[in-house]
């Protein structure tokens, strides 16, 4: 049996997977319990913890990595009965070119939300095609890509920034037991840190630039039903 303890899914060997559910808004409202499941693929489920996803009502998986990480680590849930699966290559090519030059995760996170804006907004649309359903929406280690994506979802309902904060620092904690983490080279430790300052600064410039995911998710080419349709998924 999976075991949750603060939304945070107890698996044998998958880490930092995570419910957005429960989560309480500005407004008063509370994120859909299961609705958007955060987390990575480095690792595996087993027969048993697939049922469980199954179960709770995930029938979605969308794919945030480049092709070369996916054949290394396909996705835990990919092809699991009836589950449809998307790939959207969040990061394109920019990643390799940029990466010795980003002092923290800030500067990715930040050119994510300025360069990627065609991969966000493909994100978006097929959730907006599963209103529904379970999604579970990953990246290698459920930090950086996912956390952007979790970042938006968060803001456009009314979370605190103090809450989203709080999540995306989790990941650093909940990643710590990975195989290889422990024997990590001194000049990559930085990019697998999740300190809050990091999503700190790129809430600012979300805000600073954009004012906020829901005009955030409008520059990038939702409508404005679209974004109402997409808020609506997320709260009870």
């Amino acid at each position: 049996m999976v075991k949750e303890k603060n939304n945070l899914f107890m698996l044998e060997n998958l880490y930092n997977v995570r419910d957005l559910g429960q989560i309480t808004t500005k407004f008063g409202t509370k994120t859909r319990r299961y609705k958007y499941i955060r987390g990575t693929a480095k690792g595996t489920m087993s027969d048993k913890e697939k049922k469980f996803f199954y179960n709770l009502g995930v029938r979605v998986i969308v794919d945030l990595r480049y092709t070369n990480e996916i054949d290394k680590n396909p996705s835990p849930l990919r092809g699991y009965l009836d589950t449809k699966y998307y790939h959207v290559d969040m990061m394109g090519e920019f990643w390799q070119m940029r990466e010795h030059g980003y002092e923290d995760m800030t500067g990715l996170y930040i050119d994510l939300l300025d360069d990627s804006q065609d991969k966000l907004l493909e994100i978006f649309k097929i959730f907006l095609k599963h209103p529904q359903e379970g999604i579970y929406f990953h990246c290698t280690a459920g930090k950086d890509r996912t956390g952007i994506v979790t970042m938006l979802l968060l803001d456009l309902v009314g979370v605190s920034h103090a809450t989203i904060v709080e999540n995306y620092s989790e990941s650093y904690p909940n990643n710590s037991a990975r195989p290889g983490y422990k024997f990590i080279r001194p000049e990559w430790r930085r990019f697998i840190l999740s300190e809050p300052e990091y999503m700190e600064r790129t809430l600012d410039h979300l805000y600073t630039k954009y004012g906020g995911s829901r005009a955030y998710l409008s520059h990038i080419g939702l409508r404005e039903d679209e974004i109402n349709d997409l808020a609506a998924t997320i709260v009870e």
